[in-house]
């Protein structure tokens, strides 16, 4: 699949909360044309979609990084997270993370989302890049006025309740919701995989870098 890479810099001082960036169409990797690769992104993809355990629990490392400085076994990294609830707003970050797209760091690591370790694209703190076609509420909630359409935008980030939705600057000075996974920005954490043998695997999954 191609992997639309966004190359721009936003700085967390910037004046104008609302910009769009340049989009490029970069070529498929090597690593997203192994048939290994497709198969786990799209098991992976699946699991989230259902939010099952029973379906992400195989995908993950025997040990997988959580934290900065902190690794566990699969079932302990399952429950830091509070993935066995399947409510828990992490499902839906993890579900954006993936969405927006990856990249490869070496010829056996892959990392969502693609700004992480990427010296071609800088996203600053305080700031998040929309999934995709991403449609502004005026409340934190699914039945509020509709306001802008983001399309790939950067915004700034402006807080994260109440549970669910985050609050970001629109361009006209003023603000509005979306729900968590479709804004994703540096400190939303990071999904790493891992190619062991002929497999890949979940090595990193963090709720913040």
């Amino acid at each position: 699949m191609t992997i639309i890479a966004l190359t721009f810099s936003v700085l967390a001082a910037a004046s104008v909360p609302c910009q769009e960036p340049v989009r490029i169409a970069s070529a498929t990797s090597a690593i997203e044309a192994d048939p290994a690769f497709a198969e786990m992104r799209g098991r992976l993809e699946a699991a989230l979609r259902s939010r099952r355990v029973e379906a992400l629990r195989p995908l993950l490392a025997s040990r997988v990084r959580t934290g900065i400085e902190t690794t566990l076994d699969a079932d302990a990294a399952i429950r830091a997270l509070g993935l066995t609830d399947r409510d828990a707003s992490w499902w839906a970050a993890l579900e954006g993370l993936v969405a927006i797209g990856g990249h490869p760091v070496s010829a056996n690591r892959y990392v969502y989302p693609f700004f992480a370790d990427n010296p071609t694209v800088t996203v600053a703190s305080g700031w998040c890049v929309s999934v995709g076609v991403v449609t502004v509420r005026t409340q934190p909630a699914a039945t509020a006025a509709e306001g802008p359409v983001l399309n790939n935008h950067v915004v700034r980030r402006l807080n994260d309740t109440p549970a669910g939705w985050l609050q970001i600057g629109l361009a006209d000075g003023g603000s509005g919701f979306v729900r968590v996974g479709e804004c994703v920005g540096p400190m939303d954490g990071r999904i790493e995989l891992e190619r062991r043998e002929e497999r890949w695997v979940i090595v990193t999954l963090t709720a913040a870098d």
